[in-house]
């Protein structure tokens, strides 16, 4: 894994784009966008996983404040869930978490409230 350093502001990844690497969100704020949704992943979350499974991004993401990032590879993620299966289960988490986030949004865009 690589550590990378994000300044408020600065563009992590945009949309559509191929790259095969996913984050790990150490420390700050990240901020993902995509045609008006948002979603913001808590320490310890990871997200721009699509790519290790290479499909383009689905979304950009931005730094709203300065943060640190781990970078890992489809291959050294694999080799995580190998050591240690659970890992699954937190990725997992994290997508289900993010998917009722966004779901949330679209029932409130849509005037129909997340609560039925």
């Amino acid at each position: 894994m690589e550590r990378r350093s994000f300044s408020a502001g600065d563009l992590i990844f945009g949309a559509e784009e191929h790259p095969k690497e996913a984050f790990l969100l150490m420390n700050g704020e990240v901020e993902i966008r995509r045609q008006g949704f948002t979603a913001y992943p808590k320490r310890g979350e990871v997200f721009g996983e699509a790519a290790l499974m290479d499909k383009p991004r689905m979304a950009s993401a931005s730094a709203k404040t300065d943060c640190t990032l781990m970078v890992f590879s489809r291959q050294e993620m694999e080799e995580a869930i190998r050591r240690d299966p659970a890992q699954a289960f937190d990725i997992i988490d994290g997508l289900l978490t993010r998917l009722a986030q966004v779901t949330d949004q679209l029932l409130e865009a849509r005037g129909n409230g997340a609560e039925d």
